[in-house]
Parts: structure tokens; sequence; C-alpha cells
């Protein structure tokens, strides 16, 4: 095929040979388009840096014997409870099964509730007191102890101490 059959082959095909161009141009533009506006062309790369770390001294350091010590002082730790991990356990256990405070009236006559996550306490019928999860409740005898313990009246506890 010589280039005047190719120029005559060009001339009969010429306006589906533009919409071809169009549209392969129309693409490259929406793809360049998306990767502009993309969020994740837009974010900075993770760069992983290979950081030597310092080997701990000892004649058996890194071996499986440094880890099987290492692991047997973190079982004698643990079972003396001076770890950090029994530590925090331990008050995850008290968070867990709060005790009454000194002083608390019995669970029939405490009247306003609070949440340790909020600043607020309520009269135990407010709708409010049925999202508190059971284990963030600190209940209340009286308005004043709330307010001794750093809470301030909600809408309803408001309007049951002025019923």
């Amino acid at each position: 095929m010589d280039s005047t059959a190719l120029w005559a082959f060009i001339q009969q095909k010429a306006h589906g040979l533009v919409y071809v161009v169009v549209a392969v141009a129309i693409f490259i533009a929406g793809w360049q388009m998306g990767r502009v506006m993309s969020p994740y062309y837009a974010s900075h790369p993770i760069v992983f840096q290979d950081v030597a770390c310092p080997r701990p001294a000892g004649a058996n350091a890194g071996s499986t014997a440094a880890l099987a010590d290492l692991q047997e002082q973190g079982r004698v730790l643990r079972a003396e409870d001076e770890s950090p991990v029994a530590q925090v356990a331990g008050i995850q256990e008290k968070a867990e099964s709060p005790s009454p405070e000194v002083g608390e009236a019995p669970a029939s006559k405490q009247e306003f509730v609070a949440s340790v996550n909020s600043t607020l306490y309520h009269h135990k019928s407010c709708a409010t007191v049925e999202r508190i999860k059971e284990e963030n409740k600190r209940w209340f005898a009286s308005s004043e102890a709330a307010e001794e313990a750093g809470f301030k009246p909600s809408k309803c506890a408001l309007e049951a101490l002025n019923k």
C-alpha cells in the first residue's frame, strides 16, 4: 500500500476518524482530570525507611534462649501484679464493677444519675438516662451530692427540682 492509497483511505473515512480522535482526546482529558481531582494522587506517598536498631548486649542476645528468658520474666511480673499490664487490667476491673462511693444512698433512694463521660446530671425519670450505658452511670441521692462531684444540672434535672 503506497502513500497515495493511504491518503485516499483517510479522505474517505475522515468523518469517522475525527470522531475517533475526539473520543480518544476526551477519554485522555477525563482520565487526567480524574487523576488531578483524586485525593489518592494528592496524598503524600508512604515511604518506608530501613532504620538499624541497636542490638541488645549479651552473649545470647537475639537468640531463642533470650526470647524465652524475656517471656519468663513477663510471666513472673504478671504473677506478682507489678507489670503495667496487670495495673491497667486492675483499673479496667474497677471501672467495669463500680463500687458505691462512701456516703451514697441505697439504690432505692438514688434520684439523680450522671455519666462519667459528661458534665451534666439528670433526674432518673429523664429520657436521657436510658441512653447512658450502665457501666458509665454514677448515681446520687441528691442534686447537692451530684454538684459536689462536679456535675451540673441538666434541663430535666432542673425541672424535677422545681416541681
